[in-house]
């Protein structure tokens, strides 16, 4: 039995899932409708489908099984069929095969056809009409006329059964000129990312000279041109949780530190600024600063703390296991014993300071 190419809705979905899920952040309100939804349950039914028709055996000693069976695979390509338009509704664009005659050659369209089958052959074959007419199809019976036939029974008295038949074939052929059009939307999709990228490349994003305030616009142009939760969100929100601490919480000691590094943080907003600007998200070549900590050993304990640093809603006993990884890191010598003395922002950014000049005074040793 011929089958449809499994790879081809994986193409679609990755489709779907790339460029840092374009498709879900533009898709998710649509003029208060959540169409992204609509786009996922299209593909995991597409994907139902195609797996499981290789399963499906049309061969079978006892006839209702056989019959059964067949029905089982024409709802599985109508699955296939009914997603492909849905994502073309979704998509906003013309379908193509709503005139098409060219499979079952009969005076209805192909598609008015297939649901023509469909009735017939298992999803409501004893309540068939058309216009003030009733029919009742028989069980599917293979062989009788090409691949699996119906012998349609009016409630009409006196008038001739009709037999209609279908070859799989066929079957096939009509899915499969749907289920191609796939193609056609990862083509849209991937010309409307374009469109996005060429739209936000021109839209200059405004210098503040207060570096929060940066943040604030860069967090705006970040959502706007990728999306909540994409892109730098991350990093931006490291940058805002370190800039929200007053630096006149610290020990004049370390006033000075705090000040420089947070100098140095400013080459971190100004690189994603630039790549949002460009549209290019990649690894932060001086991410270094604002996570200084890889130079740290004990990284079971460093793990436990930096989760809770970077969690300001962090559960209680994220809190207990973060404060014994810093009394024993302590303890060592690994860090200061003033950072002790901190509540969470606040120690984040004392230990990102004092981490930062640490390594920038290796660096200078080792040059």
């Amino acid at each position: 039995m011929t089958q449809l190419e499994r790879n081809l809705i994986k193409k679609f979905r990755d489709k779907m899932n790339d460029n840092h899920h374009f498709v879900a952040n533009k898709y998710w309100n649509i003029e208060g409708e959540n169409k992204w939804n609509i786009i996922c349950s299209a593909m995991d039914w597409i994907e139902v489908a195609v797996d499981g028709i290789p399963y499906i055996q049309l061969t079978n000693k006892n006839p209702n099984v056989a019959s059964l069976n067949l029905m089982q695979l024409i709802c599985a390509l109508d699955l296939v069929v009914e997603s492909v338009k849905q994502l073309y509704r979704v998509f906003e664009q013309h379908y193509p095969c709503g005139n098409d005659h060219s499979v079952f050659q009969d005076k209805k369209t192909d598609d008015d056809y297939f649901k023509h089958i469909r009735a017939m052959f298992g999803v409501h074959p004893v309540n068939l009409k058309d216009d003030k007419e009733r029919y009742y199809a028989s069980w599917s019976t293979p062989h009788l006329k090409a691949d699996f036939s119906v012998i349609v029974y009016s409630n009409q008295v006196g008038k001739q059964d009709q037999i209609y038949s279908i070859r799989i074939e066929d079957l096939f052929k009509y899915t499969q000129s749907r289920y191609s059009l796939l193609n056609v939307l990862i083509n849209h999709v991937e010309r409307d990312y374009e469109a996005h990228l060429k739209k936000w490349k021109n839209q200059q994003i405004p210098d503040c000279l207060n570096i929060k305030d940066q943040i604030n616009v860069l967090f705006r142009e970040n959502e706007q041109r990728f999306g909540s939760g994409e892109a730098y969100w991350y990093q931006l929100g490291q940058l805002k949780q370190l800039f929200d601490v007053d630096d006149s919480l610290f020990d004049e000691n370390y006033r000075a530190t705090i000040s420089a590094y947070k100098q140095a943080l400013k080459i971190v907003a100004d690189e994603i600024q630039s790549n949002l600007q460009d549209m290019n998200v990649e690894e932060l070549r001086n991410y270094n600063i604002l996570d200084p900590f890889e130079a740290i050993p004990h990284s079971y304990d460093k793990g436990k703390l930096l989760t809770y640093l970077h969690n300001p809603e962090s559960e209680t006993n994220a809190r207990t296991l973060a404060e014994y990884a810093l009394g024993a890191m302590v303890k060592r010598g690994v860090l200061p014993e003033e950072a002790m003395d901190y509540e969470q922002d606040e120690l984040l950014l004392f230990l990102s300071a004092w981490q930062w000049e640490k390594n920038s005074h290796r660096n200078q040793n080792r040059n």
